[in-house]
Parts: C-alpha cells; structure tokens; sequence
C-alpha cells in the first residue's frame, strides 16, 4: 500500500512538472502614436512600430518576453544579440517601467536574431525571434504608372491572385488617399498627414529607409512648393516624379513590412509579413485626431477575446460552427471569410489572434460598407437552416453572434457532454426571433427590430454617443457597448 501511495505521489509530482513548465514567445510589441505621446518611455525613442518582424532600417525594435506555459511570473531574463549584419551597432537595452520588455535598433539592413532565457520560480526556458531590417521598395502599377523593379507589382503583377487583390487596393481609401488630399484636401493638410497616408514616410524618427519622405529629397519633389492643396498636384507629382507614385499611398508594404530584403533574397517569405494583428492598423489609427476607432476598440471584448486550449482541435477544413477558432481567433475568421478552413493541430495561445481591425474590415478594400470582409455563400444561415437576409453590416457580427446547433434537435437528444446547453452569445437567434426552444409548441413573442434596423446589430451597438470624458470611447463605435457600467450611462 505504501509503495503503492508512493509511486502515485512520483507520478503526480513528475505530471505537475510537465504540466507547470515556463514556455516562452519573444513578442515584437509595436508601438503607436498615442502611445508614444503618453508614455514617456517610448517618446525619446521617437518610432511607431507595426509589432512586424520585418522593420524598417532604422527604427526601433520593441521586445517582450512572455511566459505563455503556465502562470508564474517572470523572475528574469537574460537577453543576448546573436546575430547582426556585419558593421551594425545594434545593442540591446532596457525600457524603464517595463522590465520583461528590450528594445535596438535595426540600423542596416538585414538579419537580427535576439534569445531571452527566461526563469520562473517553475523553472527555465530560453527561445529566439529573428527580425529583418530592410528598406522601401514601392508598389507600383498605381494611377497606371508601371511598376519597376523592384516595386512590389514588378513581380506580382504577373499573378491572378495579386492582381485581383491590387485591383480591389487601387480604389481603396489606402491607396487613393494622398492623392485626393493634395489636390482637394484642406488647406491644413500636410507633411503630418503624409506620416499616415504615403509608404515609409518618417513617424518623427529621421531615418532614410527610401520611404516617401526619402525618395521625394531624393527626386527634388518639396511639398513646400506645392502647397496647399490643388487641383494640379498630383498630375504634377505623376508626370515629372513618375517613380514617386510607387510610394504616394499605403501600399503593401505598410501592412506587410519594407520589401528590399524580401525581393533580393530570392523572395524569402519569412522576409515579408501577413499578420492581422492590430499594430498594424495602429501604427496610424491610434491617433485621436484621426478618429477614435482604435481607442474604443482597445475596451471592446473584441481585444480580450478568450483562449481555451480545447480550441486545437483538429482541421475540419470548413471552419463551420462547430469549430471555436472561426469566431475566437482573428485569423481563423479571416480563413472563414475566405472558405478555407485552419488547422489548429499544436496550436497555443502563443499564437492566438485578438479579433482586430482586419478580422473584419478588408486592408486591400472592397465595395461593401467600411470594406468589412465578403463572406461565403450561404454563411447567412442559422443552425437550424433558417436563411436571414435584409440585416446589411450585422451580417458580419452574426457570422459569430448565432447558436452553434440546431436548438429544437439539439435539446430532443440525449446529452453527455459537460457544457450542455446553448454556447454564449446566440444574440442573431434572439433578434431574428428564430432557432429557439419552445416548450408544448407555445410561441414567443419576438422583438420587431429586424424589420426596421437597416444594419441590425451595428445600428445599435455602434451608434455615436457621448463624448464627455467619462464615456468617451467606452460606448457605441467600435467599443460595440450600450452600457457604461462605471457610470451608469
């Protein structure tokens, strides 16, 4: 008997072990303007960053180790530079206030890999994360300037699956932005509102990574000799500086990060970026007098969304309701949209998606309201088979928002599972007033909403509201609350 309690005390101590184990991810942590304004740990560095791994030479690089294995805290960390290009002087250091962060700067171009080892008061464990300076490239093929090499569009110009993409960007907002505001644009608008609306153009650090900023010096284009706004400045821009277009709107690089290295590595995917993370859209939308999008979506659930390790499950190759991640991963909704399904086999919350900016709303444009994301066919569907048309924007809050299973067989069958009973967030059955049990075939009286609400969902939830200080960003918009539990508003 002795023996026997003995050997499973072994076997639960060597399974608490395993279980509670440090396991470590270097996040590259970016960096936006409001941040930059507020914190003063960030200011003297004077760089907003994407959390990209591919950067522009120059600019900062913001490290974080996080322990991601179970729930002990960092005790410390050793961080060490192991690889740099050849001449570079990139140090590694510390931010002040924030001590599982450490920041360099990428001054060339090419190969940067950093290792933290890590201890826990469950143990060690130390990782890598590589990080490539690079330059600007241009995208070219816009207002039918051809592209050159190496603009982006000089390769993949050849290709259907880019083309059809560029075709859906070169209307968008990102690319024609800049070009509207310096021919129509108000007379205020200038090199500040260049930072968010050409490609590479310095965010306050001065550098030359042949963004905007640098291939304009360069050519002898100066805003100072076009300014204000008029008519004749951009078929000025377009017809004397031709290879400037390239630069003069939000190409692929400002989501995908600075392509030099990419092209003149044999196109090395690891070298350019697809991420839906929301630094990408906050390296400019986090500015209040942009709009204020960014700071209501930072206290929606949306950037809290929970991660469960039950969501690795296996590939289903639909991304159907019965599979978490297509609702509980940004990505994962992203495959949805698109029809693919995402295989989440090993998957940890080391790499979990928040549901951002891009989860919904397309980066490369298309024709529906706010470019939210086109949707398969049939996917305006219930569980129990009922088809909803007529909710315009909420389509895409109720491609989550609706029961995973048919309620009327779901309750009829015998259930062995723990978590018996309807999934969270079934609000689209409610509102439709469809796919609900009934109890002796009594029906419910339903809400009257869905004939009226133009968008369902968004017409409510996303309303404007009070912009006094203590609601301000907190309710409606893209916060998606109706209700300031702190103030009662």
């Amino acid at each position: 008997m002795k023996r026997t309690g003995t050997f499973i005390l072994f076997v639960l101590f060597c399974t608490g072990i395993l279980i509670s184990a440090p396991r470590v991810k270097i996040v590259t942590e970016y960096i936006t303007p409001q941040m930059l304004a507020t914190n003063s740990a960030f200011t003297a560095d004077s760089t907003v960053a994407t959390g990209l791994r591919t950067v522009a030479r120059g600019t900062y690089v913001y490290l974080r180790a996080w322990n991601f294995g179970d729930t002990t805290s960092i005790q410390s960390a050793t961080w060490t530079m192991l690889v740099k290009p050849g001449g570079s002087t990139a140090t590694l250091a510390g931010i002040t206030g924030l001590p599982t962060w450490q920041k360099f700067k990428a001054d060339l171009s090419g190969t940067y890999q950093v290792q933290v080892s890590v201890t826990t008061s469950s143990g060690s464990k130390d990782t890598t994360v590589t990080i490539y300076g690079s330059t600007f490239v241009g995208t070219g093929g816009f207002d039918n300037v051809p592209a050159v090499f190496p603009n982006c569009m000089s390769c993949h110009g050849t290709t259907p699956q880019f083309t059809a993409i560029f075709d859906r960007w070169k209307v968008s907002k990102h690319a024609t932005t800049f070009k509207s505001k310096i021919t129509a644009g108000p007379t205020s608008y200038g090199i500040e509102q260049f930072r968010v609306h050409t490609l590479g153009y310095n965010h306050f650090n001065i550098t030359n990574n042949n963004g905007f900023d640098d291939k304009a010096t360069e050519l002898g284009w100066n805003w100072t000799n076009y300014a204000p706004p008029k008519p004749a400045n951009w078929d000025s821009l377009k017809n004397r500086f031709p290879s400037l277009v390239a630069f003069a709107n939000v190409g692929c690089e400002s989501c995908h990060g600075p392509g030099n290295e990419h092209v003149f590595g044999g196109g090395d995917t690891n070298m350019i970026m697809k991420s839906v993370d929301e630094g990408n859209c906050g390296k400019c939308h986090d500015s209040p007098h942009l709009g204020p999008e960014f700071a209501q979506w930072k206290n929606a659930r949306h950037s809290k969304v929970i991660w469960s390790s039950s969501f690795a499950q296996n590939n289903n190759g639909t991304n159907n309701l019965d599979n978490c991640i297509r609702c509980h991963d940004g990505q994962g909704y992203v495959n949805f949209t698109k029809g693919i399904g995402t295989n989440t086999n090993g998957k940890t919350v080391a790499s979990h998606e928040m549901v951002t900016c891009a989860t919904c709303h397309d980066p490369h444009g298309n024709t529906n309201n706010a470019s939210l994301r086109n949707r398969p066919a049939g996917s305006d569907t219930l569980a129990n088979g009922y088809h909803y048309t007529n909710v315009g924007s909420g389509a895409t809050c109720m491609d989550c928002h609706k029961s995973r299973r048919n309620t009327m067989t779901y309750v009829n069958t015998k259930i062995t599972s723990g978590n018996w009973g309807p999934h969270h967030n079934s609000q689209a059955d409610i509102y439709l007033g469809q796919n609900l049990a009934t109890f002796g075939g009594a029906p419910y009286r339903s809400t009257q909403h869905f004939t009226f609400l133009q968008n369902a969902c968004v017409t409510c939830h996303m309303a404007p509201t009070d912009t006094a200080s203590a609601n301000k960003d907190k309710v409606g918009g893209h916060a998606l609350y109706l209700h300031n539990e702190e103030t009662n508003y």
